[in-house]
């Protein structure tokens, strides 16, 4: 059954805002000295300007081979963050910002991966050129395809889930003694309520949602080269 012709070039424009996002977040949180994973998001705009370019050939600026090695390297980085986050916090520790787990590494590093594996794919043999297709490139394994489609797909409705944890949190008016009144009876007034304390991170709630976009994506071209 062909897929609809648009389907391809909606996701690559997708994946072209989540990579433009993730650079005006690492630019704003430098700026604004706010705090942000700067290694997530990028790499979030690395995935996001390679898979375009995947799936929109004309929209690909950087051989295969060169993106095959780029990723490489940033699984390498995030396989290094999961051993350095385990001896420092332990499996089931959580890091300094807002309760990431070792996973939060762990899948970025899968997904890194799965990009090596989908370039060298979607190159050919040549390895200059990317398009997307089951012809394209080594048909692979189907059933470890199908397991990096599960996590991904599965690391997008935990996230999506969790999204939540990251609402500011709000406190109700507080009542203070205000003195007796005129009547000599005791009244009380409403205190305004302090300011909502900051997120420390930046927009963690976008990071969230750009790593959503990006693991659906992700699993939809990894079906595809089944």
């Amino acid at each position: 059954m062909p897929r609809p012709v648009w389907l391809p070039e909606g996701f690559a424009v997708i994946m072209v805002a989540v990579a433009a996002v993730c650079v005006c977040r690492l630019v704003v949180a430098r700026r604004l000295g706010r705090r942000n994973h700067a290694d997530v998001s990028a790499a979030h705009a690395l995935m996001g300007l390679a898979m375009a370019g995947m799936l929109v050939r004309p929209w690909n600026v950087v051989p295969a081979d060169g993106w095959a090695v780029t990723f490489g390297l940033v699984a390498l980085w995030f396989g290094t963050r999961s051993v350095q986050f385990v001896v420092r916090h332990g499996i089931a520790g959580t890091d300094e910002d807002h309760g990431h787990h070792v996973s939060h590494y762990l899948i970025h590093m899968v997904m890194a991966g799965a990009m090596v594996d989908m370039c060298w794919r979607a190159g050919g043999s040549g390895g200059t050129r990317m398009a997307m297709g089951p012809s394209s490139g080594s048909a692979g394994d189907p059933g470890v395809t199908l397991l990096v489609v599960a996590v991904v797909l599965g690391s997008a409705v935990w996230q999506l889930d969790s999204m939540s944890r990251f609402a500011r949190p709000t406190a109700p008016p507080a009542l203070v003694l205000a003195g007796p009144g005129a009547d000599g009876a005791a009244t009380t007034a409403a205190e305004p309520a302090p300011p909502p304390v900051e997120q420390p991170f930046l927009a963690p709630r976008t990071e969230v949602g750009c790593h959503v976009l990006m693991c659906v994506t992700m699993g939809y071209m990894l079906i595809l080269m089944l």
